[in-house]
């Protein structure tokens, strides 16, 4: 799952579940502003379209916020957000 818009843009949240009308996926990772994520979407499905569905998600998610910094090396790290 991407996120386009807003201060999350261009994170992403890595999903596993079953592809049906109503159920859960599994928050299993996530990029950006949402690594180390974990938790749980909870989907149904609202109307099915040719050029797509309708989906209502509702995640509940945590993550841990990370901050890049550079080494002396030169190198990019990352560092735990307190």
């Amino acid at each position: 799952m991407v996120f386009e818009d807003g201060s999350f843009e261009g994170s992403t949240l890595q999903v596993m579940g079953p592809d049906v009308e109503r159920g859960e996926w599994a928050i299993i990772g996530g990029t950006g502003e949402f690594t180390l994520a974990q938790g749980v979407i909870y989907k149904t499905l609202h109307e099915q379209r040719g050029e797509g569905n309708i989906m209502e998600i509702d995640i509940h998610a945590i993550y841990t916020p990370m901050e890049r910094s550079q080494s002396n090396s030169g190198k990019n790290v990352w560092n735990l957000g307190v």
